[in-house]
């Protein structure tokens, strides 16, 4: 996620760094986001400003009611009520605004360092290094496939507990891995001046955004079946709930009509009566169901975009995801390495 600040300040460095990197039109994209950026701005800083007037005209409104100047409490009122109306449009404007630029920002490309070769993607890697010899003398064999006949990876194991793409590591191979993340978190911590972190392994979408894993992997991610999220499952299993609902209601309708033909109720049989009265049960019923399902749309929409995601094994960016979330604010701008084991 690019900080808007940057490329207000510099927009020609990033007008050259997505041109390196396959930029149509970089310039005109550039153009694009500082105009939203400079609406968004202008919706806050009116809705701000609008803000600050209904305050001062409500506080007004006391004073003139205090000196009986009811033409001036009435004035006010009015100007309040205007003003209302004005704020509502700022903040929907701001709303759209930022969303159109926080989704046209997650959807460009990092800028690339200065030694790093022009190109779109990896064909414009450019070889700087051999170091020995690639083997010649047939096909290397899986990682998965030697482990698996070592006897110290088992995906069958892990598939049984936790699905699909995972493995369960046995013996010297889950102390190597052990082995090898304290050696990296010793040598990082002691000797390079990284400050060694422990993040939470479930973290909001808002915290995976922008480093590198939302909004581009999402469907590869690992997430978590919250309240909201089985709410959901609950409601597509019982999605036809309202529709007989609706379907009990008009039979309802026309048994009463056709009650209402049979004349006074003493004259009505007694099949006339346990039709009506199981109808009635039935309805009844189906009407606590639908507001039970109505309720839980409501959370549903509370809830949305509130998902937890599992980070991904040393994959995650961690000065993205933990420098705003652990660190002081007056730490942020202060140039640190962070690493952890994950």
């Amino acid at each position: 996620m690019h900080d808007i600040r940057a490329i207000r300040d510099e927009p020609q460095r990033f007008i050259d760094g997505w041109t390196s990197r396959g930029a149509s039109d970089a310039a005109a994209l550039i153009d694009e986001i500082l105009a939203l950026d400079a609406k968004l701005r202008a919706a806050q800083t009116a809705g701000q400003d609008a803000l600050a007037r209904r305050n001062a005209a409500s506080k007004a409104i006391g004073a003139a009611m205090g000196k009986k100047d009811m033409a001036e409490a009435d004035r006010l009122k009015a100007e309040v009520e205007g003003l209302k109306g004005e704020i509502a449009a700022q903040e929907a404007v701001e709303a759209e605004a930022g969303k159109a630029l926080r989704d046209l920002l997650a959807a460009q490309k990092n800028l690339a360092a200065d030694d790093v070769p022009d190109g779109a993607d990896e064909a414009g890697n450019v070889e700087v290094g051999v170091w020995g010899a690639p083997r010649r003398t047939g096909p290397a064999k899986d990682h998965a496939d030697l482990g698996e006949a070592m006897g110290l990876l088992d995906f069958e194991a892990a598939a049984k507990m936790s699905g699909a793409r995972f493995a369960v590591l046995k013996g010297g191979l889950a102390r190597l891995e052990r082995a090898i993340g304290q050696f990296m978190l010793d040598l990082q911590t002691e000797q390079h001046g990284y400050q060694e972190v422990a993040p939470p392994y479930l973290v909001r979408d808002e915290a995976m955004f922008g480093t590198g894993q939302l909004p581009k992997f999402e469907e590869d991610l690992f997430q978590i079946a919250t309240p909201a999220f089985r709410a959901q499952l609950e409601l597509t299993a019982t999605a036809d709930v309202l529709e007989q609902f609706n379907q009990s209601g008009e039979m309802m309708k026309r048994l009463v009509n056709v009650i209402s033909d049979l004349g006074p109720e003493e004259h009505h049989t007694s099949e006339v009566r346990g039709e009506f009265a199981e109808y009635r049960k039935r309805t009844v019923e189906l009407a606590e169901q639908s507001i039970e399902i109505i309720r839980r749309r409501n959370f549903l929409r509370e809830q949305e975009g509130r998902q937890s995601f599992l980070i991904p094994t040393a994959e995650v960016s961690l000065t993205n995801l933990v420098r705003e979330s652990i660190l002081p604010e007056d730490d942020i701008a202060t140039p640190m390495r962070l690493t952890a084991l994950t």
